[in-house]
């Protein structure tokens, strides 16, 4: 049996095993930066203990609102682009940690269904040049 693992802390901040247990993204910053997006909208940042472990700070850095974040990943600036699956893809800027919607709809230019709203985006990756490739959680027909 495992052991009891408490949900709060006396302090009222969730315990790490929650924090844990409502993970949906680890990813690293281009810094080094270890952060965590969870299930409700909270991004979490890791920090280095003195014996090389991370130990995940149990106050969020940011809230993302409702919503439902699923993939991200960090532009060359290190800002956090996020794959939400409510809103589209946001941005959290790196300095003042303010949460920007890039966009909630397809392309006009994308030859798949131009200028439709994107649904459950679901994943993400920042090319070099800036460009945003990212998928969703819904079939999208190729043919007409």
């Amino acid at each position: 049996m495992l052991p009891h693992l408490p949900s709060m802390l006396p302090s009222g901040q969730p315990s790490t095993h929650q924090l844990a247990n409502t993970a949906e993204s680890v990813i690293v910053s281009p810094d080094g930066r270890a952060m965590m997006l969870n299930k409700f909208g909270g991004v979490f940042e890791a920090f280095e203990t003195q014996d090389g472990r991370f130990e995940l700070n149990r106050t969020a850095k940011a809230w993302l609102g409702p919503g439902r974040p699923l993939g991200a990943a960090f532009d060359a600036q290190g800002n956090m682009i996020i794959c939400d699956a409510l809103k589209g893809i946001l941005m959290l800027e790196k300095d003042s940690n303010r949460v920007v919607i890039l966009t909630n709809r397809v392309s006009k230019s994308s030859p798949i269904d131009p200028d439709s709203p994107i649904i459950y985006a679901n994943d993400l990756d920042v090319a070099k040049d800036g460009s945003i490739y990212f998928t969703t959680s819904v079939d999208v027909s190729t043919h007409r």
